[in-house]
């Protein structure tokens, strides 16, 4: 298992990371993501996510509910629900 911490901040190319992991040919990754704060055109830090690589069984459902909790009691303003989705899937 793998874990890797980034920031989410204006600018930073997360989607050109998160394609590249796709086309790594490596299984199993699981992504999270909170965007806190709203975006107020600098280069603050507004989020955090998180790239798990073989995450244990059902962890997707954990982070899922935990964050359904925490980011409404972090959020300063956004709105936005937690972004938790499978990057790539068991099968590929």
């Amino acid at each position: 298992m793998y874990a890797v911490w980034y920031p989410l901040q204006k600018g930073l190319p997360v989607r050109r990371f998160h394609r590249e992991l796709r086309n790594a040919g490596v299984k199993k990754i699981f992504l999270c993501e909170i965007n806190v704060v709203p975006d107020s055109g600098s280069n603050r830090l507004g989020g955090s996510g998180m790239i798990i690589i073989n995450p244990p069984w059902q962890v997707d459902l954990k982070l899922e509910e935990a964050l359904a909790w925490l980011v409404p009691l972090l959020d300063r303003g956004t709105g936005l629900p937690p972004r938790c989705e499978w990057l790539v899937g068991e099968g590929r």
